[in-house]
């Protein structure tokens, strides 16, 4: 559970979120296995998945396991995306 405290005046737009696997991540595989991904390693080392579930959310996977996502709008998909991220790891690693 996170615990939030946003100041009267102010409006929670964009939460990112930093992570790390802690072990390689098969970005081959993943490619294979998930919708909504691109992977250009030529411009950039990094994986990145558009679940359709959470549209504007972008996930971006690197093969040394750390990953950050972007786009969440609210504390509650939080845990819905960690879910997700369980779904990455057990098929594409």
């Amino acid at each position: 559970m996170v615990e939030t405290f946003v100041d009267p005046g102010c409006k929670v737009v964009n939460i990112a979120l930093v992570g790390n696997f802690s072990k390689d991540v098969n970005i081959d595989a993943l490619m294979n296995t998930l919708s909504s991904v691109r992977f250009e390693p030529e411009h950039f080392p990094g994986l990145i998945h558009h679940p359709p579930a959470f549209p504007g959310v972008a996930i971006i996977l690197f093969q040394s396991g750390k990953f950050v996502i972007a786009g969440v709008q609210n504390f509650d998909r939080i845990e819905l995306l960690r879910v997700h991220i369980s779904y990455i790891l057990n098929t594409g690693i």
